[in-house]
């Protein structure tokens, strides 16, 4: 059989009831069990899009992880600020009572 593009070769193989193998890849044939330049080059780019992919749910997973991070972060540090805020009062409270007593005594 004369080795034909990949369309003039399906009609003719299926007008004899012959299908031309096929590449697992969005079914274009295969001839002779090779793959042409066009099949590699859309398998590479199938695999760069699947590794794309895996790095954008990686990414977003890794991103969601820092968000919940940073918000636990910020809350922690809202409430060290405020047990600040409160030991600074008590601690002025004790000088004020301090300086309250001397000034009794004197």
């Amino acid at each position: 059989m004369p080795v034909l593009s990949g369309g003039r070769m399906a009609a003719r193989a299926g007008r004899r009831g012959l299908r031309p193998p096929r590449c697992s890849l969005y079914g274009i044939p295969a001839i002779f069990g090779r793959m042409s330049a066009l099949e590699q080059s859309l398998l590479a780019i199938s695999e760069r899009v699947d590794r794309l992919l895996d790095l954008c749910r990686s990414l977003q997973d890794e991103n969601r992880s820092l968000r919940n991070s940073q918000e636990q972060l910020a809350n922690e540090r809202a409430q060290l600020l405020a047990r600040n805020e409160q030991a600074r009062s008590r601690v002025e409270a004790m000088i004020m009572r301090l300086k309250s007593l001397e000034q009794n005594q004197a």
